[in-house]
């Protein structure tokens, strides 16, 4: 009975060995993974089969227990938006806004408009927020809505690619200090089209290539 029970532990320790790992949240972190297989380990050396039992058992319970809480906190990376449902697009980055609550939050979308500043008041008023584009609709209506927001408590400062300038980015991008998501759309027209909504991988690289937009780097940017 012990060396089947053993052989059990062996098998659900390969097992967890291939699971992989991720830093996003509701996936298993290295650390947690180590952990699962150092208890697991810990079992080895127990040579009384009741004992082995017992003690496997709570490893075990503690093991499904730990890998429930991630499931319920894991979604999924992308979110599809079919075209024409533009209450859904607009949703999701309300959802995303609303979420951060550290600055400086960089928000890159060539195209804008005041329908980009209406979707940006999600952001809570305590992030600061750099609005990098390359083109604004409208400019008269759009810039008196930066100064609106501005009077109301926001911390909003606009950056203008210069479009004469070979670098500049194609993407739109929604960067917090610890998180990153791609847009296939401008803000402003989101859900008018099919589109993605992806949160990446790569957040740290792509906070740096933001910043070095906004300090003006790479490319020239105007701050109004």
């Amino acid at each position: 009975m012990h060396e089947e029970i053993a052989n059990w532990l062996g098998e659900i320790g390969r097992t967890v060995t291939e699971v992989p790992t991720g830093r996003r949240r509701g996936e298993v972190t290295a650390t947690l993974k180590r952990k699962w297989l150092k208890d697991l380990a810990k079992q080895c050396d127990i040579k009384n089969a009741r004992i082995l039992v017992l003690r496997a058992t709570k490893t075990l319970s503690r093991i499904v227990i730990d890998a429930t809480k991630l499931e319920t906190q894991w979604r999924p990376r992308g979110k599809v938006i079919v075209g024409g449902r533009v209450l859904e697009g607009r949703e999701e980055i309300v959802r995303i806004l609303k979420g951060i609550d550290k600055g400086p939050l960089i928000v890159c979308d060539p195209y804008v408009s005041a329908d980009t500043l209406t979707a940006l008041e999600s952001v809570p008023q305590s992030v600061s927020l750099i609005l990098l584009t390359e083109k604004i609709q409208d400019r008269p209506k759009f810039m008196d809505y930066v100064r609106r927001l501005r009077d109301r408590g926001w911390q909003l400062k606009v950056g203008v690619f210069n479009v004469k300038s070979a670098e500049k980015p194609h993407d739109r991008f929604i960067v917090s200090p610890t998180r990153a998501w791609m847009i296939g759309g401008s803000i402003k027209d989101i859900g008018r089209k099919d589109t993605m909504i992806i949160e990446v991988d790569t957040s740290g690289q792509v906070r740096s290539l933001m910043l070095d937009y906004v300090e003006s780097r790479r490319g020239v940017v105007r701050m109004e």
